[in-house]
């Protein structure tokens, strides 16, 4: 989604104020996904998810996700304000993770299903966000400052997410080793509620700027399709539509490989995840680096090459710790690919 510029200049301590503002509240949605997102698998995994399941808890949100997006934008451009309708969503993205938990407990027998479906609602109301995000900041940042702030916001994302791992693996482990899992599983989708809710608060601080401005034609027309199948990001679009359909083929099954098949406990479980976001910390400088020295371009093609190289050597031993170092190339790797991808879409 391109954001469309201002049609009034922002009163600088507004903006200021809605820059820290977005800092914290990504913070928070990174609470949500280490103690929410991150653990939806493995709770299914504990109803007794079949692999059908599995499956389509992996596909299914993905492409309801995708939908949400459309409606997203459609909503923007009808109403043209963002601030409301974010919050809006933020709510029912948070508030969902009551119903994920409690609607197994009253109909066991159909447990999975209830989380495939109720997950399914709250990437809806993600995918919806995406596009009204973008566009708000957007507006919000100015361009000569997006690289040096949404790298710092990146950063402060990822500690959120290795925290929050580490917070929720610890709480998974004391509550299994007491035969309390349940219990477990609801204090961390608790703690992901009152997290995004939180941030929906602090969406509803952030200045919304006005835009007058109308694109020539809708989103979704066949004016705007047929545009972008011969505008020259076309195969970009393409590159990351085919990775994201093999990405969501295979990534349900990594937690049922490791929970049900190996036999991991829940910290390995986290471990794996947080060695994976610590590469990216540490590799994403240098990765920075060669995009400035040699083009994203160039970065993309290499890394996107390279991140193929992990997903081969899961064929390997089912060692721990080798799947680790798996991990952790797959980290570095994905580093790459993820800023050079950002740098060339904008």
């Amino acid at each position: 989604m391109i954001p469309r510029p201002s049609s009034a200049p922002i009163d600088p301590g507004a903006r200021q104020r809605t820059l820290r503002l977005s800092v914290w509240e990504g913070f928070l949605w990174s609470i949500m996904w280490g103690f929410g997102d991150a653990y939806i698998s493995p709770y299914a995994i504990h109803l007794q998810a079949t692999p059908t399941v599995i499956a389509l808890l992996g596909s299914v949100p993905a492409l309801v996700g995708a939908c949400g997006q459309w409606v997203g934008a459609s909503l923007m451009e009808r109403h043209g304000r963002r601030r409301g309708l974010l919050v809006a969503m933020i709510l029912v993205q948070g508030l969902s993770f009551l119903p994920l938990f409690a609607l197994p407990l009253l109909f066991p027998t159909a447990g999975a299903l209830c989380v495939l479906l109720t997950y399914a609602v709250t990437s809806l109301f993600f995918g919806g966000i995406a596009p009204l995000w973008t566009s708000l900041m957007g507006d919000v940042v100015p361009d000569q400052e997006r690289g040096r702030y949404y790298g710092a916001r990146a950063r402060v994302l990822n500690l959120g997410m290795i925290a929050s791992l580490l917070g929720a693996g610890y709480l998974m482990s004391w509550a299994s080793a007491h035969g309390h899992r349940l219990a477990g599983f609801a204090l961390l989708f608790l703690v992901a509620t009152l997290a995004r809710t939180s941030s929906a608060w602090l969406m509803h601080r952030h200045v919304d700027p006005p835009s007058t401005e109308r694109p020539a034609h809708t989103l979704y027309s066949r004016a705007a399709l047929l545009g972008m199948l011969g505008a020259p990001y076309f195969p970009y679009l393409l590159m990351q539509t085919l990775l994201g359909a093999s990405f969501a083929l295979a990534a349900p099954f990594f937690g049922l490989y490791m929970l049900r098949d190996l036999g991991w406990t829940y910290p390995q479980f986290t471990a794996a995840t947080v060695v994976f976001f610590v590469a990216q910390m540490i590799c994403a400088p240098w990765w920075g680096r060669m995009c400035d020295r040699h083009g994203s371009r160039t970065v993309l093609m290499a890394s996107g090459l390279l991140i193929t190289v992990p997903h081969l050597l899961w064929f390997g031993p089912s060692h721990f710790y080798y799947l680790l170092w798996v991990q952790a190339l797959n980290g570095a790797f994905s580093s790459g690919f993820g800023l050079a991808s950002g740098n060339y879409f904008f």
